[in-house]
């Protein structure tokens, strides 16, 4: 998959050395930890966690240096936030763990601490990111819990919960708006945020459905295709239920239609405040969304053929 630019090379290397040197005091092992760490959450996946506070800052007519600072404490912040994602999904190497935990705890001072540099102890940006890192805690809590609600009966709520693991983003969004006196811009900020989020999330689980299927996590696409719980003595039932919406039912259109739906109300919601790197991303991964929708369909309706070939082909002699 082709993703759009994030930040030229100079402001990334710019970052990584102020990542490492921050890690650096922490000892050797922790600081090839974060080496490691930092190969994954440089990956152009995550394009818009690093280009965010610079379109924020363009936007917003803040100077260069503010808008590397905001770059650099969302980094930060990512990295901290995916090495926990990694550890509450059982993604890391148990011989490793309490070294990640010693990383993790390092990553969140050096972010906190960075912050300091930014605003002071009265500021209402710490109020913003308590709030979302709470969003963020709680629906880590609950990620792999399937929801109570059916999927097809999902109301508007039940969708802007899947938002929560993305909520540290909207901290960038607090952060400019103070910095830049453009406090009334927050609101509509995280609002979109949340819809953007939820498109994206919805998009993952629909990637992600085989392995998620494969490993037993909670995936979203697979409860839009079947009633089961998804639990181990249900995943090939779970897995044939999600194979014929894919060949035979609705290709999955309804559930790419959710996520066009949210992807459309945050452009309308941030249109107004002219942030043309956010606009531009939101209509990439409309457009992508779109694409892979119609990748997965033609993907199974040719597996289909297949099989139906491999049933009904002439017998030979």
């Amino acid at each position: 998959m082709t993703y759009p630019p994030a930040l030229p090379g100079s402001e990334m290397s710019a970052v990584e050395a102020t990542y490492t040197a921050a890690l650096a005091r922490y000892g050797p092992e922790i600081a090839e930890m974060g080496r490691r760490l930092w190969q994954r959450i440089a990956s152009p996946h995550w394009a818009l966690e690093w280009a965010l506070p610079r379109w924020l800052g363009d936007a917003f007519g803040l100077p260069l240096d503010t808008s590397h600072a905001l770059v650099v404490g969302n980094v930060l912040g990512l990295a901290y936030v995916r090495l926990q994602d990694d550890l509450a999904d059982g993604e890391s190497n148990p011989a490793s763990r309490p070294a990640a935990i010693s990383l993790g705890t390092a990553l969140y001072h050096q972010t906190i601490r960075h912050y300091m540099g930014l605003f002071d102890p009265a500021s209402p940006f710490w109020n913003y990111l308590d709030t979302w890192m709470g969003q963020w805690l709680r629906a880590t809590i609950q990620s792999n819990k399937p929801s109570i609600t059916d999927f097809r009966a999902h109301q508007e709520d039940h969708f802007l919960r899947l938002a929560g693991r993305g909520a540290p983003l909207k901290i960038c969004a607090a952060a400019a708006g103070l910095l830049a006196a453009r406090a009334e811009t927050i609101p509509p900020l995280a609002a979109a945020l949340d819809h953007l989020l939820v498109s994206a999330v919805l998009l993952d689980h629909a990637h992600d459905w085989e392995q998620d299927l494969a490993s037993g996590r909670y995936n979203a696409f697979i409860a839009y295709t079947s009633p089961l719980p998804q639990e181990t003595e249900q995943r090939e039932a779970n897995r044939r239920h999600v194979l014929a919406e894919l060949m035979l039912g609705g290709g999955g259109r309804a559930y790419f239609g959710i996520i066009n739906d949210h992807l459309r109300l945050a452009g309308q919601i941030v249109q107004p405040l002219k942030i043309t790197g956010l606009d531009a991303y939101l209509l990439w991964l409309e457009a992508h969304a779109r694409d892979y929708g119609e990748e997965l369909a033609a993907r199974a309706r040719a597996r289909l053929r297949e099989v139906t070939n491999l049933i009904f082909a002439p017998g030979e002699g």
